[in-house]
């Protein structure tokens, strides 16, 4: 029976790698995605209002809401792939265990500003469905939605890096560092 349970586990936290790691090839090409949008809508609005004498109405709402996106899925692809700004000197220099200890404190601040994103992100969504974005009419909740789905893509890395566990995504750390260029093994 404990056999059955082990392997049962063993594939149940591989289906829950596999799932995050899809998650992020997804937020890697929506922050792509959003990129290019921007910088087309940013354009065009730009060139209209110069040489046609008027914009588009809803450019700078699009564009706010597209930057609000991306920084949050990015912030998220940063913690995944540590590319954040760090103090390497220290744990360098420390014996092992506290190299180590710091390692899990760091992980475990980077879950605690995850729950937080996730916990008042929601609460943000659920108040943003009350109101509407003047430009576009849609739902003000829109903007806020990217703190939760950062969230929890941060969640879920620090709690594995917290647990020791392995992510099995070598793909994904190649395709946000090298642009898609898998490591070699």
């Amino acid at each position: 029976m404990t056999n059955w349970v082990r392997t049962t586990a063993r594939m149940l936290a591989d289906g829950i790698r596999l799932g995050f790691n899809w998650m992020f090839i997804g937020a890697i090409w929506f922050a792509q995605l959003l990129i290019v949008a921007l910088v087309a809508i940013i354009a065009v609005h730009v060139f209209m209002r110069y040489a046609l004498g008027g914009g588009l109405r809803w450019a700078e709402e699009v564009a706010l809401i597209l930057v609000v996106w991306f920084t949050f899925i990015a912030m998220a692809l940063g913690v995944k792939k540590d590319l954040h700004v760090g103090i390497d000197v220290l744990p360098k220099r420390l014996p092992g265990w506290t190299g180590t200890a710091l390692f899990k404190l760091r992980a475990l601040v980077i879950l605690a500003v995850a729950l937080v994103l996730v916990y008042y992100g929601r609460g943000l969504v659920r108040v943003g469905m009350r109101s509407t974005l003047p430009a576009t009419g849609a739902p003000r909740a829109i903007e806020y939605l990217a703190m939760p789905v950062a969230g929890g893509l941060m969640l879920y890395d620090s709690f594995m890096d917290l647990c020791g566990f392995d992510k099995k995504d070598g793909y994904i750390d190649a395709r946000i560092v090298r642009g898609g260029e898998e490591e070699d093994s």
